[in-house]
Parts: C-alpha cells; structure tokens; sequence
C-alpha cells in the first residue's frame, strides 16, 4: 500500500516546488517590486583643482582693487567690487572666465554702490545697488535691478529709499532686502529692515517693514516655502542696536508686527552675522559670531539652532554647493595660522575638510556655479595680489 502512494507524494512534492519556483521568480519581478530608493555616498570633500587668475586681467579700462561679491551659474561669473579708485565696478566674464568685460557703461549710471549679485536660472542676472539722492534723510535709494541675458542693458524695477543690501533668486521669486530711516521724535533718525518678494517677470507680490530690525543685510529661501532674513536689530540716534538676529518672514500676513518671528536660537546670542544661505532642502546654514566673538556656522533645520563646529578662525563667505540628495557648504576665510583658507563641510556625514586653496593671505568672497559646481573664490596671494581662484574637476 505504501509502494504504491510513494510516486503520488513524489508528484505532489514536485508540484509544490515547481509552485514555489514561480512565486519566487515573480517576487523578483522588478513590475512587483521597485528597488528602494539608496542614499548614495557623496565624496568627503568636493573633487577637484586649483586655477588661478589675476584679477589685473580682467576686464578693460580699469582694475579691480577690492571684491565684495561674485554669483556664478552656466560658467558665467559676474563680480562687483571697486576699482583701484575705490569707484564701484562690475564685471561679467563668460565661458569660464575666459571673456571678461566692465559693464558699468551698460545702464549703470551713477551707482554708489553694488551690494549683491544673483543669477536665475534663465542666465538673467540681478543685483542690489546704491544710488545717491538729494535727501537729507535718506541719501541714497535701494535699486534692484535686472540685466537680461538678452539685451544686455541693465533695467529698474524697484526703487526705494534706504541702502540696497541682501538679494537672493528662489523658488518663490526673487527676494530682496534693505535698510532705510525715518524721523524719531526725541531719538533722532530711527533704522529699521524692509524685504520684498518679486514674481518672475518683476512685479511685486509682498513687502513688509520689520520694525525689529535696524537693517537686513541677508534673505533666503529654505526650498521648502520659508524665507528668512538675518541682520541687525533696531537702532536710532539714541539707543543702539543689541546685536544681530535671524527671522522667518510670513510674506502672506498683512499685519507687519506679526510677519516676522525670531528663530529659536537656543540660548546663542549673535554678536554678528556676516553670511546666511540655504541647501533648498529645508535648512539654512548662517555664518557669524556669538555674544564671546567666537566665530561659527550654524544650522537651522526650521525648529532647531545646530552648532557645525568650524575649524577655522575666521569667516568671510559662505555658498552651498549640491552634489547627490546632499552637498557641502562651502566656507572661505582665515584659518588658525592666519593664511586664507577654504572648506568644505559634508552634509551627509557631517564633517570638515580643508580644499588647501594655494598660498592665499586671505579669503574674500565664495560662490558656487550650481550648474556646474565650479567654485570661484576672490582673495589675495602672500603678496598681497587680488586674485580670483577656480576649483573644479
């Protein structure tokens, strides 16, 4: 009886793997089963090399003393500065810096001042100027204005009263910030900050006055529908200012006193803050100093102030710089022997290095060109010579 049933329980044992064969091949199936999405590891430290331009080459007619600000995108790289004559200058250099050209003669008359530069993603450039105006008040305007990759000519479309400042092109639009005064019975002149936010053909859609603020020197977006602005905190003729904050901006709400609320600094007390940017993720990384003048770079994540650590001394400039789902920030300054120095700080594992840029006394301005991830960086050599670095593989 046994005999007879075992070629039965043989059949039904091949059936059952058989079956199971074909469960398993169709679980592997990729129409099943999608893989899940992997983080990929970014290097420790952007990839790269060092070039090195004289900034005496640049440009026509006059040179470039002093660099107070630099944007890059689609390997064009604009500067704004002065010249050996201490009168501002602008400079536009395409295809790698290899075409430089002065464009103050190009609509821009009777500048004081350039105080930001930023890039769209359309190769139009914007740029924050000062201009003087026979006022006893306020002395000069707050331009924004636009140099459209097609005409070349440089276009108003805002104009205030007050001191042009920070600038920054977002996924929200094109964010601007200055500082202007009014008269304070009994306190003389009162300071305060102003923002705007322009849609993409430059009409306004928001402008608020932050009447804790004496002067917003840095806006940005965080990617994600927050803006932020960092400067100084009110100050007049009498009372001076106590210290320098970060702030959201809700451009949607109508009452001033309450568009604008402190982030939660956790207990940090800036003395100063001289750089802000974003990784368009949902944080925004803020240079400066504390109430004991030590030097930092701060993460704000939206809820949460984070200490990064710098190793360095001093800051003079930071930018993001995208790579993979993460990045680095990008900082330049002096390091602790005092000789210029340039870092990088990852982002997906959260650590410093040095990019050793050469024989540099001293960091200017850093900026990233996000479509390449070239990195330019203004400075001066150990002799004292302005010059404009390159790092990129």
């Amino acid at each position: 009886m046994m005999l007879k049933q075992q070629p039965k329980i043989r059949n039904i044992f091949v059936l059952l793997t058989l079956a199971l064969g074909l469960v398993a091949c169709q679980g592997s199936s990729s129409e099943n089963n999608e893989p899940t999405p992997v983080s990929t590891p970014i290097p420790v430290a952007p990839q790269g090399t060092w070039k090195q331009y004289s900034v005496q080459s640049f440009g026509s007619g006059s040179e470039l003393g002093f660099v107070n600000f630099m944007t890059a995108y689609n390997n064009q790289l604009a500067i704004a500065g002065t010249n050996t004559s201490m009168q501002p200058i602008l400079i536009l250099c395409r295809n790698a810096v290899s075409s430089c050209g002065n464009f103050t003669s190009s609509g821009l008359s009777n500048v004081q001042s350039i105080s930001a530069l930023e890039f769209d993603s359309n190769n139009n450039l914007y740029g924050t100027f000062v201009v003087p105006q026979n006022l006893t008040i306020n002395p000069t305007r707050a331009n924004v204005m636009k140099l459209p990759a097609a005409t070349g000519t440089w276009l108003t479309f805002n104009s205030t009263n007050g001191i042009g400042l920070g600038l920054d092109v977002s996924n929200l639009g094109i964010l601007s910030s200055s500082s202007f005064a009014i008269p304070s019975p009994g306190f003389g002149w009162a300071h305060y900050g102003s923002v705007f936010l322009y849609d993409a053909n430059d009409n306004e859609i928001a402008h608020s006055i932050n009447h804790d603020a004496g002067a917003l020197s840095y806006v940005t977006s965080d990617g994600l529908g927050k803006i932020y602005v960092a400067g100084i905190g009110y100050y007049d003729d009498v009372r001076p200012s106590e210290g320098s904050h970060v702030w959201t901006w809700n451009y949607k709400e109508s009452d001033p006193n309450l568009a604008f609320n402190k982030i939660e600094s956790s207990g940090v007390q800036f003395s100063m803050i001289n750089g802000m940017t974003s990784n368009n993720a949902g944080s925004i990384y803020i240079s400066g100093q504390d109430q004991l003048s030590v030097t930092h770079v701060w993460q704000y994540n939206g809820s949460k102030l984070q200490d990064l650590a710098f190793p360095g001394y001093t800051i003079s400039s930071l930018s993001y710089m995208p790579e993979g789902n993460s990045g680095y920030i990008i900082v330049g300054g002096v390091d602790n022997d005092f000789n210029g120095q340039v870092w990088s700080y990852n982002l997906q594992i959260e650590s410093w290095a040095k990019l050793d840029v050469p024989s540099s006394s001293s960091i200017g301005v850093v900026t990233v060109d996000s479509s390449t991830n070239k990195l330019y960086v203004s400075g001066q050599d150990q002799r004292g010579t302005n010059r404009v670095w390159t790092f990129f593989n």
